[in-house]
């Protein structure tokens, strides 16, 4: 059985590292299989599991799951719309996935750091060759969603690696990055990382998230002299640095997306969401929606795709602006979450979150636990694998003494 555990725990935590690669030909990009395997492997440790259930904070992941597959029930009749299923499994792979990464953290800490690490110089390398040699390099392995590789080049963005587009690829390394943070790895391989999803994947939306969170990081801790020397030099020299990267951007042209969009930032910050469809898609259509959501005081709509129709027309005479919002919910980890729950489900968000940004890392890198709000602002779901994966390394992490007996069948959890 030890052999067998050890395997189902490999499979899982694999798809959970590579989460967008295709077995089966599906219309999502969006795999099943982190969850899959994540049921398994909860089903054969049921009697870690039904330890883990006695903690409060566990109890809350669960609750999660519990409201939006009550919402489903309520709201879905007759149940025969596939979409609305996907939404279901969004609650349901929450709570799975993130048990059993608490559950494979436990019992195979050092086997778990091993495969992560294996993931980072795997992703790095794939992007790599793909920055330097071929943009479509392994990109079958995504199915249908790695086609456009070749085009990204021409566009400006930056490579796929193993994800449907730039941005996934980013945020992707972005957690992958607090994992090693949180495994007490060396700050290289954070660096890594980041360096990865900034340069390699070359995304507005990744580049927007991890300067949002240095900028509220730095604002808001604690103010010290030097701090204070550097807001100063800052505000002083600001005018003639922000010319001096406007006359650089401007001469670099549309070659690069990130320089591109920064220039329009600069010239005209507010004309920025109506010039780009990019940034109108992704940060217009979260903000229009959550604004919609806060006029109805956080009222719940249900996992009804009917009602999200006729929901999205509404967001559209309300903001005439939008270019386009998507068919298939809120393009926003907490938007469709909102909407969706309403304010039930806001306690839990914050605890969430609140478990995230505690858990402990080097202080250099406080500021990048930061970027987890921002990036679930974006089309970041809460069923992402590795967002889940995260969440049970820092409810783990919360854990003071964790033992587990040399007896398969005689698990003992202790938990403080």
């Amino acid at each position: 059985m030890k052999v067998i555990d050890k395997f189902l725990c490999f499979v899982f935590v694999c798809f959970v590292l590579f989460p967008y690669i295709e077995i089966i030909p599906l219309p999502s990009y969006n795999q099943p299989y982190a969850f899959i395997s994540s049921v398994f492997y909860c089903f054969i440790n049921y009697k870690l599991l039904r330890k883990l259930l006695n903690k409060k904070i566990v109890l809350w992941v669960c609750l999660f799951t519990l409201i939006g597959l009550i919402s489903f029930l309520l709201t879905c009749y007759p149940y025969n719309v596939f979409q609305e299923y996907k939404y279901l499994v969004t609650y349901l792979s929450f709570s799975s996935i993130t048990v059993a990464s608490i559950i494979s953290i436990i019992k195979h800490k050092l086997f778990v750091l091993k495969i992560c690490l294996g993931a980072l110089f795997t992703w790095f390398t794939i992007a790599l060759v793909q920055m330097v040699y071929s943009p479509s390099f392994m990109t079958s392995v995504i199915g249908q969603f790695g086609h456009g590789a070749e085009n990204l080049g021409s566009s400006g963005r930056g490579v796929l690696g193993l994800a449907p587009e730039p941005t996934h690829h980013g945020f992707h390394m972005i957690f992958l990055g607090l994992i090693l943070l949180v495994f007490k790895q060396s700050n290289k391989l954070v660096l890594l990382c980041i360096f990865e999803a900034l340069v390699f994947a070359q995304s507005s939306s990744v580049f927007m998230a991890l300067t949002l969170a240095f900028v509220v990081y730095f604002v808001f801790s604690r103010m010290n002299i030097v701090k204070i020397g550097i807001i100063t030099a800052i505000v002083l020299s600001g005018p003639k640095i922000m010319s001096i990267i406007l006359t650089y951007l401007q001469g670099m042209g549309n070659s690069n997306r990130m320089g591109y969009l920064l220039r329009l930032f600069m010239e005209n910050p507010t004309a920025l969401l109506v010039l780009d469809y990019s940034v109108n898609n992704r940060i217009g259509a979260p903000i229009a929606t959550i604004n919609s959501i806060s006029s109805d005081f956080f009222m719940p709509h249900g996992l009804s795709n009917h009602t999200w129709m006729m929901y999205r027309q509404v967001i559209f005479d309300d903001n005439p602006w939008l270019f386009a919002l998507s068919h298939s919910g809120v393009p926003s980890g907490i938007g469709i979450i909102l909407y969706q729950c309403g304010f039930i489900m806001i306690p839990i968000i914050f605890i969430v979150f609140r478990k995230m940004l505690q858990v402990n890392v080097d202080k250099k890198f406080n500021w990048l636990k930061v970027s987890v709000c921002f990036i679930m602002f974006n089309q970041f779901t809460f069923a992402t694998p590795i967002v889940c994966f995260f969440l049970g390394l820092a409810i783990k992490e919360g854990f003071s003494n964790i033992k587990i007996s040399n007896s398969y069948y005689s698990k003992k959890l202790i938990v403080a």
